[in-house]
């Protein structure tokens, strides 16, 4: 299992992340998927790395034509 943190530059209003925080938690691989509590700008997603990378999370959020980079890799 991995942790990551995913930076979304753009503000989105709730429901909006409550769409990706869904569609990430259907993912095979992905245990959790929650926007930080203090910072509704980071993502935090642990994963089976075996199953699912790293970049394909981050793709599952730039494909909507957001802004959003990987924290700390």
């Amino acid at each position: 299992m991995g942790d990551l943190m995913i930076h979304i530059e753009e503000d989105l209003d709730p429901n909006s992340l409550m769409d990706i925080e869904d569609q990430l938690n259907h993912i095979d691989g992905v245990s959790d998927c929650h926007m930080a509590r203090n910072d509704i700008h980071m993502m935090a997603v642990s994963y089976d790395g075996a199953k699912v990378s790293s970049e394909t999370l981050l793709h599952q959020i730039t494909d909507k034509n957001l802004h959003a980079q990987l924290v700390g890799f």
